[in-house]
């Protein structure tokens, strides 16, 4: 990782006698020195909004992961604590990025989820964050939506402005996608409530159910559901009914078949599929999904907290209580593609990761020039991956709340270079460009590595005499 670091170290004398005021002004004023913004003492570094009174920042230099992705840390002190801080930077214009998110172990209901590493690692990924909230220590299924490569994996859930989105151009967007759909059985029409979505299937509403959905045991499904299944070679746009019939469970769905769930065989949408996708008829579905029907990968967080530069306070977010802190990640972007996934380590001793709130995040994501931002999950879910230079896969960035060991999680958002193959060596590194000192006659380890024009690690062996 990189280690040189910028400093502004305090004075402690007049950082006393500058507390000392501000404890005094919170006595007749009522406010708290700190968290009341007054002009810093000109030795303080950069303060920022929402956060406590900082005393000291350090931040590495950007260290390149490939071309067009960055990776760097910030550790910042405060009069609270100590709080570390991951970030990689993408430019989403480069031709060598790519954004796309991943589910884990390729399926939305997965009880045992997947560690942010290996799910890099398995797609070839340069660097990652860990996704949205999801069923932990029982389906494994995130709470809300998930596109990837274009294909609905999970609907996304209304009405939410954390919704991170990457479209068929590259371009990212973040805001509410709305789903709807329709179902037609010879001349009959009824509403497509959702996709993948189980919990959703009573009452009046159909959801369709996918190969991607997984198998559902008795406990995710939560009572009797009518399924009517059938055979698709167009992702279940048109689908050939094989058999109705009742289930406390349902079998992982094999490739190009296909079904459509509603409730109990009492419910209206039980009754719909009863007398209209009968044995060897063909049942059509259209979706889609507004304001953007294009888009190529998406994940939904608890909430916005960035809109047009400002802090959002979102209506409908899930995000946790702002007076406690946490391990935190997000995603936000800028006007002109820059991307940053971020990570603050926490619920450590306050020496060691502090924790921040949203709102932490928020000021932090606004001072970097970040104009929309999500944040994803948290606590012990929070975990940032990065290929370090010169190695073939990505190790954990970040101090995992859990020990330092990994949380499986249900999905994330990952960076990649697009190019196919490794190109011809174009630069050698060797100690990350820092100087060895080294008595005469000693034999000390020297990281030495090549990597292509795009900033890839090449095969070619180094050798340094």
């Amino acid at each position: 990782m990189p280690t040189a670091r910028t400093s502004t170290r305090p004075n402690p004398t007049r950082y006393f006698l500058a507390v000392s005021i501000g404890l005094l002004t919170a006595l007749l004023t009522g406010v708290s020195p700190l968290h009341a913004a007054p002009a810093p003492a000109s030795w303080m570094p950069d303060q920022l909004d929402a956060w406590p009174a900082i005393t000291k920042r350090e931040a590495t230099a950007p260290v390149q992961l490939t071309n067009g992705v960055e990776y760097s840390e910030e550790v910042i002190d405060s009069v609270e604590g100590h709080q570390p801080i991951n970030v990689l930077t993408a430019d989403t214009t480069n031709p060598n990025v790519a954004v796309a998110t991943v589910s884990s172990h390729d399926r939305v209901i997965d009880p045992e989820d997947e560690a942010v590493s290996s799910m890099a690692n398995r797609t070839g990924a340069i660097a990652g964050v860990n996704g949205g909230y999801f069923d932990i220590h029982a389906s494994g299924q995130p709470n809300m939506g998930h596109i990837y490569d274009g294909e609905i994996w999970k609907s996304p859930a209304g009405n939410q402005e954390g919704t991170f989105s990457v479209l068929d151009d590259g371009s990212i967007v973040i805001g509410k996608q709305e789903f709807s759909g329709t179902i037609t059985a010879a001349n009959e029409e009824h509403p497509l409530d959702s996709i993948n979505w189980i919990d959703r299937a009573a009452d009046d509403q159909i959801t369709l159910v996918t190969p991607r959905l997984g198998e559902v045991a008795e406990a995710w499904m939560e009572g009797e559901k009518t399924v009517a299944l059938g055979t698709s070679s167009d992702g279940g746009k048109t689908i050939t009914i094989n058999e109705v019939r009742t289930v406390t469970s349902l079998e992982q769905l094999p490739d190009n078949t296909y079904g459509l769930m509603a409730g109990d065989a009492n419910s209206a949408g039980a009754a719909w599929l009863q007398a209209n996708a009968t044995e060897n008829s063909t049942i059509t579905t259209t979706s889609e999904i507004a304001p953007n029907n294009n888009i190529e990968h998406m994940i939904q967080g608890p909430g916005r907290i960035l809109q047009d530069g400002q802090v959002f306070d979102d209506p409908n977010h899930q995000m946790p209580n702002p007076k406690k802190a946490h391990p935190e990640t997000a995603a936000g972007i800028d006007e002109n593609g820059k991307l940053v996934l971020i990570t603050f380590d926490g619920g450590q001793s306050a020496d060691v990761a502090l924790g921040v709130n949203w709102k932490h995040v928020a000021s932090y994501l606004k001072s970097i020039g970040i104009r929309d931002a999500v944040l994803l999950d948290g606590g012990g879910s929070t975990t940032m991956v990065t290929r370090v230079p010169g190695d073939s896969e990505t190790t954990v960035a970040n101090s995992p709340a859990t020990g330092g060991d990994e949380r499986p999680v249900s999905d994330g958002i990952f960076l990649y270079s697009t190019a196919t193959e490794t190109g011809p060596t174009a630069s050698v590194h060797i100690n990350g460009g820092q100087p060895l000192q080294a008595a005469a006659g000693a034999d000390l380890p020297l990281p030495a590595f090549a990597t292509d024009s795009n900033g890839n690690p090449t095969n070619d062996e180094v050798s340094v005499t």
